[in-house]
């Protein structure tokens, strides 16, 4: 399903969400060394990462925008308001940067 940007979904109680796809691009003037991508579900605001996806993916690492969509876990979401984080994470040397813009919030119903 694809929704626009004033768009709801209407989440309840039990039901089963996947992430699929992750789309994501490297300029060609930086080197990486590795990329890793995770989501998290922050249930009720609580940061914590103990409800990661991960994918086995070997994320390509070489200049262009690339598609990842093999995550094999899925959330199974219970009531109140929730946060989806995707943090990006890229290795430059022995520099570790994390991209922790794209995230989502959750209002899940009875």
């Amino acid at each position: 399903m694809k929704t626009g940007s004033r768009d709801r979904l209407f989440l309840k109680s039990g039901d089963t969400l996947r992430l699929s796809n992750v789309y994501y691009c490297i300029p060609s003037q930086t080197l990486l060394n590795k990329v890793e991508i995770r989501g998290y579900l922050f249930k009720h605001g609580v940061e914590s990462y103990k409800n990661g996806l991960f994918t086995p993916s070997t994320f390509p690492i070489y200049a262009a925008c690339h598609n990842i969509g093999n995550f094999q876990q899925t959330w199974k979401l219970e009531p109140g308001q929730h946060r989806v984080s995707i943090p990006i994470i890229k290795y430059v040397g022995s520099n570790r940067i994390v991209d922790n813009s794209f995230y989502f919030n959750l209002d899940v119903g009875q």
